[in-house]
This record gives C-alpha cells, structure tokens and sequence, in this order.
C-alpha cells in the first residue's frame, strides 16, 4: 500500500476581536483538523492597512501537515475563519474575527509581503530556535 506524502504547511493566524476566545477556538479546531500541529507564542501587533489603528491584532503562526494539495488547505483555512465567525459584515465593520493565512507549503512560500512583517519573522525565529533546541 502506498504511502501518501506528509506535505509540512505554515498558516499565519490574527484576530483583532475577543483575542483569548478567538485564538482558543482557532487553536481547537486547527488542532482537530490538521495533524502535528506547532503552535507559536500569540503576540499583539498594531493593524496594517487599516483605519481603525486603535485596536491591536493578536497574531500567531501555527506549523502543520498534511495531505492536502495547497488549493484545499487554503480551502480548508478559509472554512475554519467562518467557523470562528469570520464574515464579511464583521470585515466591512473593521473587525476581522479570524484570518488565516496560507505562508508555506514545503518550500513554496506565499504572501510574500507577509513574512516581511516584523510578528512573522520574530514568531518564525522564535519557533525555529525552539524546534532545534528540542531536536
């Protein structure tokens, strides 16, 4: 019997509405419905490209694997965001109740303005150093 091919994803992960409910229940369902999954610190970042600069995002990177080709993990992102409660009312209010972000699948990289932003790259290092300590 073949063995199907384990394909290892990063997702970024940010709410700017009930961050510890929002980022609990995010975790909770990634964790049900990938395999493996590494979660990063959650760190509070101030918006970007937005209007309302008052409110902060709670911003975390998860690490995964999985089967699926890269069109039904962004599939598959997108239907977790509505699980959260993710709509577009809430979005056209300026509250983004969870977005999900595909960043790597193996070693093709997306969003390539994302992993400039200073949360990514201090929550990739972090993860990275910790995955090597645990090595």
């Amino acid at each position: 019997m073949e063995k199907t091919h384990e394909h290892v994803i990063i997702a970024c992960v940010g709410t700017n509405v009930n961050h510890q409910s929002n980022i609990a229940k995010v975790r909770e369902i990634i964790d049900h419905t990938f395999a493996d999954c590494w979660f990063s610190r959650v760190m509070l970042t101030l918006p970007i490209g937005m209007d309302n600069t008052n409110v902060r995002f709670a911003n975390m990177l998860v690490v995964f694997n999985s089967t699926l080709d890269t069109e039904e993990i962004v599939s598959k992102l997108k239907q977790i965001e509505r699980q959260c409660g993710d709509t577009r009312m809430a979005r056209s209010r300026g509250e983004v109740v969870m977005d999900i972000d595909l960043l790597k699948y193996d070693n093709e990289r997306f969003h390539q303005s994302d992993w400039q932003r200073h949360y990514v790259k201090t929550l990739m290092e972090e993860m990275l150093q910790l995955q090597l300590t645990n090595v």
